[in-house]
Parts: C-alpha cells; sequence; structure tokens
C-alpha cells in the first residue's frame, strides 16, 4: 500500500493509507462518473470522488488521522462539495 501511495502521488493523484485488518489499503481521488461530469459546464474543474483500492469496500477500514473511522473522512469530503459548507464552517 505504501509503494501504491508513492506512485500515485508521483502522477499527482490524491491519496490517503486506509489500513483495515489484517494488511494495508489505501484510496483515492477519482474524476467523477461521466453522468456526473456531463451535468457541469467545461470551464468548471472535475468534481473529484474517493475510490477504494487495495483493501475491502468503505466501513472496513480506519484512518489514522482525525477522522478516525473511513466512512467520516469520506462524508467530509462528500460534504465539501455541497455549496453551504464554507458559510457552515
Amino acid at each position: 500500500a505504501f509503494f501504491g501511495r508513492f506512485i500515485l502521488r508521483a502522477f499527482g493523484v490524491p491519496t490517503t493509507a486506509r489500513p483495515s485488518r489484517g494488511h494495508g489499503a489505501l484510496c483515492h481521488a477519482a474524476a467523477a462518473t461521466a453522468t456526473a461530469a456531463s451535468s457541469s459546464s467545461s470551464s468548471d474543474p472535475p468534481r473529484l470522488g474517493w475510490v477504494v483500492n487495495l483493501g475491502g469496500d468503505w466501513g472496513a477500514g480506519y484512518t489514522k488521522t482525525r477522522y478516525g473511522k473511513d466512512l467520516d473522512f469520506l462524508e467530509t469530503t462528500r460534504a465539501r462539495r455541497h455549496p453551504l459548507y464554507e458559510r457552515v464552517k
């Protein structure tokens, strides 16, 4: 998982460790699906979503960040896309 994060970061892809019981895992940012991307104008930057790589699905891992559970990390990143996020914060 360490080398996978190293390679992804070398190509400028945001990534974070997401270990799960018994082995390391990671998740990385990926462009939104084609249907979601087509709804935005071409001048908008591509929206990113997080994809699990090298591990179980969401809920099976944890993070060594302030979030603790991987689902907390995922929901926080989804909330940041909302236009009211900056006003609340």
